[in-house]
């Protein structure tokens, strides 16, 4: 066969210029992510902080974290999320019904801080209704009552089946605001590569 026989020399440096190329382009797309990430955490945050959640104990607030990218087979994943127990029902809501106990109780104005905070549980009033001031603690219909002697029966507890949480979409309404900000800051290192 009549042609022409070529050797390209240098392989091994093409090979690794494209190597060192591809961990310049994860870097430097990571630190993208993580801005992003940290943008839409911000977010979270401050929509856990005001209307319409409102701030009780803080203990969600706290417990949203971002996580740092990684990269993976498929590309590269960033998580931003909320770690407390509750949190998904807060996201989405749903039914609280008792496991153990018949009744779910549900603590009223007088079992409450100012913040809305439970001060006690109601197994702890039922055993020390003094806690409050009162007597003693009865049950009345759907409520867990403190009596005072001579006084007003007031209503510290109401029983219930089951109670259901409105969806707050915390998450869902930071992501949406948040969206366009964090893929400018990925566009842009793409932009500049």
């Amino acid at each position: 066969m009549a042609g022409i026989k070529y050797t390209i020399v240098g392989t091994e440096r093409i090979a690794e210029h494209f190597q060192r190329a591809r961990e310049e382009v994860q870097a430097k797309l990571a630190v993208a992510l993580w801005e992003a990430e940290l943008v839409l955490l911000s977010k979270v945050k401050d929509n856990l902080s005001g209307d319409p959640q409102g701030v009780r104990t803080g203990m969600l607030r706290r417990s949203a974290v971002a996580e740092r990218p990684e990269v993976t087979p498929n590309g590269m994943v960033g998580v931003v999320g909320v770690n407390a127990v509750y949190a998904a029902l807060q996201e989405f809501g749903g039914d609280v019904e008792p496991r153990v106990a018949v009744h779910l109780t549900v603590p009223l104005e007088a079992a409450m801080t100012a913040r809305g905070v439970a001060r006690f549980t109601a197994r702890e009033f039922i055993d020390n209704p003094w806690l409050l001031g009162f007597d003693r603690s009865v049950t009345l219909g759907n409520l867990l009552l403190g009596v005072v002697k001579g006084g007003p029966l007031t209503p510290v507890f109401a029983l219930a089946l089951r109670v259901r949480i409105p969806p707050h979409k915390y998450m869902h309404l930071a992501f949406e605001d948040t969206r366009e900000r964090m893929l400018g800051i990925i566009q842009k290192v793409v932009d500049n590569l």
